[in-house]
Order: C-alpha cells, then structure tokens, then sequence
C-alpha cells in the first residue's frame, strides 16, 4: 500500500509533505561524521505504521475509508501483535509454544487485516472507477465540441470559397 501512495501512478505523491514520504518509504535521514546526509531505514512501531499505511493510502486516493479498530478483529490484532513479540524474542522456551486459542486469536487477527486491505482497495477502487468514468465524459464531450467546430469551420470555408468563384 505504500508503494502506490508515492508512486506516481495513480496520481502525485505531492499530496504527500516530505515526513510523510519519509515514513511512506521507512526511511530516516542522518548526518555522517563530514557532514553529509545519509538515508537509513526507520524502525517504525508496527502499530503507528499500520495506522500510518491507512491513513495516507485513504488519503492518496481521496477515499473516506477508515482502519476499523474498535471491534474485536482490532483487539484480536493487538494481541496477535503480542504473541508474535513473545515467539521473536523469549526469556524462555515455554515462550516458544502457541496455544490453540492463540492461533485462534491470530487468524481472527489475520482475517480483520485481510477484510480492511480488502476495504481500502475497494474504497480506492471505486474512485479510480468514478475518475475513469468522468475523464471518458469529459473526452466524450471535448470530441464533441471539436467535431461541432469542425464542422463549422469546413461550412465557412465552402462558403467562402463559393463566395470566392463568384
């Protein structure tokens, strides 16, 4: 999702401000010992960077979709977010086992992440339909008018060039 938000494809990434395109593309900026700029990967908050992802892919897209996070897919999230911080780094190997309803909690998790991806995208969809559709308007009636001038211009010149044998 964030490498479509500064892609340029589907439209500016100048909506963007440069902190925003920053984290979009998870980097963070330093200086080296003579001065000069270095890029280096942010380590962002895996929760604020969801939140983050979101916001700025409804944003790109003018969408009104917003990451549901007060129901129970969110809550199961969070604690998906747990475990997954207890089976990276354990004190000790009971740490390491997965109960039956923490995978329980884990696919209610990952079936709430699916469901919003799949929201966005189809929020972001339907107004790249709407754009598409008023763009072949616009083109239909352009062709139109330039066809009506056209055609006016052909007129005034047959008339003038009547005008003219006579």
């Amino acid at each position: 999702m964030k490498q479509v938000c500064f892609s340029e494809e589907f439209g500016p990434s100048s909506i963007f401000s440069a902190g925003e395109l920053a984290l979009l593309r998870e980097e963070s900026y330093d200086l080296d010992d003579k001065g000069r700029v270095i890029t280096k990967q942010s380590n962002l908050q895996i929760l604020k960077n969801i939140k983050f992802t979101f916001e700025a892919f409804s944003k790109y897209f003018g969408a009104g979709f917003r990451l549901k996070l007060d129901d129970m897919g969110w809550e199961s999230f969070l604690k998906a977010i747990k475990i997954r911080n207890r089976l990276m780094h354990p004190k000790s190997a009971l740490d390491l086992n997965v109960s039956d309803e923490e995978f329980d909690i884990i696919r209610r998790a990952n079936s709430w992440f699916e469901s919003n991806i799949n929201l966005a995208l189809d929020s972001a969809s339907d107004i790249l339909e709407n754009q598409t559709k008023l763009a072949k308007e616009a083109t239909e009636k352009m062709n139109s008018f330039l066809s009506k001038v056209s055609g006016q211009q052909s007129n005034s010149l047959s008339s003038q060039e009547s005008n003219d044998e006579l």
